[in-house]
């Protein structure tokens, strides 16, 4: 007679070789679609024109945004 922790091992393991591919999809279609999500709001997310990264700005563009947002003095000299 067969032992029966083979019997539940074997059964464990058909369960895992199974249902595992199918859980990881599973999980990579919901990865997936959330960053499709993502994607579809930055585009969506129209604030500025053209999105520029504040750590690459110019001095120029660091003005205009100042002004934009009415936190430049204009009389200052130093910035």
């Amino acid at each position: 007679m067969i032992n029966i922790g083979l019997i539940i091992a074997a059964g464990v393991l058909v369960i895992y070789m199974v249902l595992g591919p199918l859980v990881i999809m599973g999980i990579y279609s919901f990865l997936d679609r959330m960053a499709e999500k993502a994607g579809e709001q930055e585009t969506m997310d129209s604030t500025s024109g053209s999105k520029k990264d504040p750590a690459l700005w110019s001095e120029r563009d660091v003005r205009q945004y100042l002004q934009k947002h009415r936190r430049f003095r204009s009389g200052d000299s130093n910035g």
